[in-house]
């Protein structure tokens, strides 16, 4: 809307300036008083979208990572899902976050032993496991139980290079369920 405010307005400042080249005084002065106007309308339009903008949009810090949901992906096997989770990562920033770490602990606090990648085989074994992965956009995190057993309860920490601290995330497979 702003947009076309500034483009009439523009339109009526031209006219303005050749009825003035061409001795037209008076017309020349409605035109330019209305571009006036009608720049004043768009800079007051302009302020209220900005301002609705940021009612609706929270302030979210543009150097951040945004997690998912953990779930277990569909894999070919289904006995090999249980023991996979996986999320989608979405980088907010326009510079590279990478991520250097990755810890799992079950529900009593203990640690789960882990191997972690973006890529898994269609058995859900990591591909390529290594201890760093670059995120420009988005990118898929795969963790697998070393033992293969069934994952029903994950706390995940992901250590990234936008913060010291860690996300967690938490991945309870019976946690939407009713008692």
């Amino acid at each position: 809307m702003t947009t076309t405010f500034r483009i009439t307005a523009g339109i009526f400042l031209a006219l303005g300036g050749i009825l003035y080249h061409f001795n037209q005084g008076l017309l020349s002065l409605i035109f330019t008083i209305f571009a006036i106007l009608l720049l004043l309308a768009s800079l007051f339009t302009h302020r209220k979208e900005t301002k609705k903008k940021k009612e609706i949009i929270p302030d979210v810090d543009p150097n951040s990572l945004v997690v998912s949901k953990l779930q277990h992906p569909d894999l070919r096997e289904h006995d090999h899902s249980a023991c996979v989770v996986g999320c989608t990562i979405v980088n907010k920033s326009g510079q590279m976050a990478t991520i250097n770490k990755v810890n799992a602990y079950d529900h009593k606090d203990n640690p789960i032993q882990i191997t972690w990648s973006n890529q898994i085989s269609e058995l859900g074994n990591p591909i390529n496991p290594c201890e760093l992965i670059g995120i420009k956009d988005t990118e898929t995190l795969f963790l697998r139980e070393n033992m293969g057993k069934e994952i029903e309860y994950c706390k995940l920490e992901i250590f990234h290079s936008f913060s010291a601290k860690p996300i967690t995330v938490i991945f309870d497979e019976y946690a939407d369920w009713d008692s």
